[in-house]
């Protein structure tokens, strides 16, 4: 038996794709992935031991009118390739993980008449999901919330799957003093770099904080004489694959508000400040981060308001009140799904 995976990107769509996949795998079924050239698909999809195939696709959102007519153009050969590739795999189904390579893959699947899911990893269901969802045999959800708002009937709330290499991460026993971990993603991000600057002679007296700082490899040399500058304790680098090694070291997060980024947390139970990714298509980082803050498991910072000083009001409040900080943890982890990649396989594995 064979199923195809559309998965592409980023790794917020990435990685609960190969979750997925791994599950499948163990139950002795043949996955392969469908993903573009340009994504990161092509890097981390092939470690795991799983068959990339490449297909045309684009971004719609957020484009200019000359950019969605060549998007267009790719769509459409993308959907001539599917076609193709399905005939020729003959899969007993396809998943699409919600992002642009999902469309052709999905659609494809459905004029061919093979059975087709759907995943949406964001509080807003995306473009290919809005789209899609009515001739899919099930869509699985990570936010509950998500069906009410779209008025779905054929989900299922299963979560969003987070990386092995998080779930096996014991808690740490060598945590000193307050740990503060920021990231803006693999690549950083220039705003929560520089705000993250600014912020560091307010707390440059504070003895007891440990800020552990993902900058991205084009800042790093910057950022790092910064905190050098102000003798800052704790780390500096611009890039971990040991993420959950940072998490379980800290008290507070400060990151951007994708989908995976939040289940993590949730997972870890680690309360944050969001700072919502201002380009993202359909604003659907800042629809989670108000989501999150709405439930009490974190602060929304808007990335055109962000500054040393607001980061500091909000850091020095929370360093004073641990009660607060674990209330706020508790209120992430209600959003955690246990073995969502188990759930959404054992849906898929139940239709076969």
């Amino acid at each position: 038996m064979k199923v195809l995976i559309a998965a592409g990107g980023t790794g917020g769509h990435i990685y609960p794709a190969i979750s997925v996949g791994e599950r499948l795998r163990e139950r002795s079924v043949e996955v392969i992935f469908l993903g573009t050239k340009e994504g990161m698909e092509k890097y981390i999809v092939p470690k795991y031991g799983f068959e990339l195939i490449t297909i045309s696709s684009g971004q719609f959102v957020g484009k200019n009118l000359s950019t969605k007519l060549k998007t267009s153009t790719k769509i459409l050969k993308g959907i001539i390739e599917c076609i193709q590739i399905i005939r020729e795999e003959k899969p007993i189904c396809v998943l699409g993980m919600g992002s642009f390579v999902s469309f052709p893959a999905v659609l494809s699947a459905v004029l061919l008449n093979v059975p087709s899911f759907l995943h949406e990893q964001n509080l807003i269901l995306g473009l290919t999901n809005r789209i899609l969802h009515r001739f899919a045999k099930k869509i699985f959800l990570s936010f509950e919330e998500t069906a009410k708002i779209h008025r779905i009937e054929n989900y299922s709330y299963t979560g969003n799957p987070i990386r092995k290499s998080i779930k096996a991460r014991l808690p740490s026993n060598g945590k000193k003093g307050f740990g503060l971990f920021v990231f803006g993603g693999s690549r950083g991000a220039k705003s929560i770099n520089k705000a993250i600057c600014e912020l560091l002679p307010f707390v440059s007296q504070l003895k007891e904080l440990r800020i552990y700082h993902q900058t991205g490899y084009e800042e790093y040399e910057r950022v790092k004489i910064a905190y050098q500058r102000f003798n800052i304790k704790g780390e500096v680098f611009p890039f971990t694959e040991d993420m959950a090694k940072y998490y379980s070291i800290s008290d507070l997060v400060i990151s951007r508000a994708g989908s995976s980024t939040i289940f993590e947390l949730a997972f870890m139970k680690k309360p944050a400040i969001l700072i919502p990714y201002p380009y993202s298509a359909g604003k659907h980082q800042w629809k989670n981060a108000l989501y999150v803050e709405k439930i009490g498991g974190a602060y929304l910072v808007p990335d055109n308001e962000l500054s040393g000083k607001i980061l500091y009001s909000k850091l020095e409040g929370l360093m004073k009140n641990e009660n607060l900080l674990k209330e706020m943890g508790e209120n992430m982890g209600k959003l955690y799904v246990e073995d969502a990649d188990e759930r959404i396989a054992n849906e898929i594995m139940g239709y076969i």
